[in-house]
């Protein structure tokens, strides 16, 4: 309650007191030990002085109280009844004492451990239990006689304890529809402030903190019922109106519909640079994308992966969701990029949901570009600059039917109407089922087209690979001389059969030697103008040599725990968690032809 429905209380309950005082001994006050005991538990309570668990030095002084009273009392019928309560008050006078001498000690030893009894033992000797106490024993022996009058004040003071122990506030509030009163408990970071009312909804609703002039935004981020209240933490949107709050001490909470409202969470500790953690106050997926509000842009999180914690508010502790997002950036429409941003953000700054921001999917693609897709679940576009991909090698990684082969599909008919194209393949698919050109020499010649070299089952792959490879690289390291160059573009298949990884092969195996081989030329033959695209289903299985030269990658759903720490290593930590949970047609996509500073997991175009 707040300070002035605590002291109507405290008004009402003497009142009580006084009158029927009055009405038993003609006088509204009186120099009577029960009378004294009666203003005592009034003043001191948690209403008023006292908190809600007493500490050791109130008890302390309590206790003493207690003793001068006994004292002074007349002791005449209730003889047995003040004996006992003087023991009992020695007692709770040692105890406290115990907790305050020996509980100031921060190392752990037996001493603070008995102080820490003492000092729960000390709680349960409240104000209201001692000055009880007092006032029957002494109501006993100033009417011993037990008549009406000793039941008038007996009733009275039943009434009065009654009614300070009703929050008759959360009553008025509930019954009139009026805000809900709280008390501020304290502050956890800049803006998220700890409360604790009889009544507060459940974390991810949007309330109002009222008081006075004052009103500000805020959202439940957790809650923890106890026996008597309820204590919570609410972020607050206006950090100065947080810290006012603060000072109030009092505020009232006021649900309200959410409308446009995006909050979800805010900042918590242990978020950096390149990752958010925050507690989720509704339900995502792995893979969603929040904002985190920074300068006037909004940096864009994508979520890797969530559990379950303990969280405490104020000494309890309930389950929650933290999550975890790695960094995405700073969408720039004037780039069509996503820009790292460089800075961790603000404790306590508000998590918001990126549904309903501005769609920006059909803004024109930037130039010598070409679109992958969308941000998993938005509307915000990544693209692949066609040429940062010739200058370089791209990989496209992943499980079966997942969607590789359509995405190399795309890039086929994307770059064979820019560049020469040849495609390496075991298989058949490209030239029976996607009906390409088949492969002739005097394709390498051309400057533009597609056309799909077979290798046939019974030649050993690598070999193959390579032969072209250096074929590919006389012809073109000439054009390079002679100031001609032609771009071009080997696409292979089944990677892991034209490059396999030397180490998963016998000494002397056929298309060992030549799979490292084909691995260190790549390092070579981009400055003649020669661009690799490598398509597998494991990592683990295609040659380093060659892997390692792909700083494009393409990474769809993965499993193999060895294709996993490869793909961490280059993809940061937030891919491991991710890539075992992406959907068909989701991928995670990095390096310097891809349009974000960072890895992003995005949903592919499908046309």
């Amino acid at each position: 309650m707040t300070i002035r429905w605590r002291l109507s209380v405290f008004f009402l309950q003497a009142f009580l007191l006084l009158t029927a005082t009055k009405f038993v001994t003609g006088e509204w006050l009186v120099n009577e030990i029960w009378f004294i005991s009666g203003l005592l538990a009034l003043v001191i309570n948690p209403q008023l002085l006292e908190p809600f668990y007493p500490r050791p030095i109130d008890v302390l002084v309590n206790s003493l109280v207690g003793l001068l009273l006994y004292y002074f009392a007349g002791k005449t019928v209730a003889g047995f009844g003040w004996t006992s309560f003087a023991i009992l008050c020695l007692i709770t006078t040692i105890i406290s004492l115990v907790a305050i001498i020996w509980g100031r000690k921060r190392e752990v030893s037996n001493t603070s451990q008995i102080a820490r009894a003492c000092t729960i033992l000390s709680r349960y000797a409240t104000s209201l239990v001692i000055y009880s106490t007092v006032f029957w024993l002494a109501l006993i022996d100033f009417r011993p006689t037990l008549d009406n009058l000793f039941w008038t004040l007996g009733l009275t003071w039943a009434i009065v304890v009654t009614i300070g122990s009703i929050n008759w506030q959360s009553i008025w509030s509930t019954m009139s529809g009026q805000p809900l009163p709280c008390k501020v408990e304290g502050m956890v970071g800049p803006s998220v402030l700890m409360i604790s009312s009889s009544q507060i909804p459940a974390p991810g609703t949007y309330v109002s903190l009222i008081e006075s002039n004052l009103s500000t935004d805020a959202i439940v981020l957790a809650r923890i019922h106890r026996s008597s209240d309820i204590w919570a933490q609410v972020h607050v949107q206006d950090q100065p109106a947080a810290q006012k709050i603060l000072r109030l001490g009092f505020v009232s909470l006021k649900v309200k519909d959410s409308g446009t409202n995006r909050l979800i969470g805010s900042v918590q500790h242990d978020s950096t640079v390149t990752n958010l953690r925050f507690l989720a106050t509704r339900d995502h997926q792995i893979g969603d994308v929040v904002a985190v509000p920074a300068q006037g842009d909004e940096v864009l999180y994508q979520i890797s992966s969530a559990k379950i914690i303990s969280s405490n508010v104020k000494g309890g502790s309930h389950l929650v969701v933290e999550t975890n997002a790695t960094q995405l950036g700073i969408f720039r429409k004037n780039e069509m990029r996503m820009r790292r941003y460089r800075w961790v953000p603000s404790p306590g700054a508000p998590v918001l949901n990126i549904t309903g921001a501005e769609p920006i999917a059909e803004l024109p693609n930037p130039n010598a570009s070409v679109r992958l897709g969308c941000l998993i679940g938005t509307k915000v576009p990544v693209f692949l600059n066609i040429d940062s991909l010739r200058e370089g090698h791209l990989a496209i990684l992943g499980m079966t039917r997942m969607g590789k082969t359509t995405l190399a599909a795309r890039f086929i008919n994307v770059l064979g109407a820019l560049y020469r194209v040849t495609v390496l393949d075991q298989t058949g698919e490209y030239v029976s089922k996607r009906g390409y050109t088949p492969y002739n020499q005097a394709d390498d010649t051309r400057q533009t087209g597609v056309s799909v070299l077979e290798v046939p089952r019974r030649a050993v792959a690598a070999d193959e690979a390579l032969k072209y490879l250096e074929r590919l690289m006389t012809i073109a390291e000439g054009e390079y001389r002679a100031g001609t160059p032609t771009q071009r573009v080997i696409l292979i298949d089944e990677a892991h059969q034209f490059i396999p990884e030397p180490a998963g092969l016998g000494f002397g195996a056929p298309g060992r030697d030549n799979a490292y081989k084909f691995g260190v030329l790549m390092m070579q033959v981009r400055k003649f103008g020669i661009c690799v695209i490598l398509i597998s289903q494991r990592t683990a299985v295609v040659a380093k040599s060659a892997l390692s030269q792909c700083e494009n990658l393409i990474a769809f759903k993965s499993v193999d725990q060895t294709g996993l720490e490869y793909l961490e290593q280059v993809l940061g930590e937030g891919a491991r968690p991710l890539l075992p949970l992406l959907n068909q047609g989701e991928a995670l996509a990095f390096g310097p032809a891809i349009s974000a500073d960072s890895t992003v997991g995005i949903t592919i175009d499908q046309n």
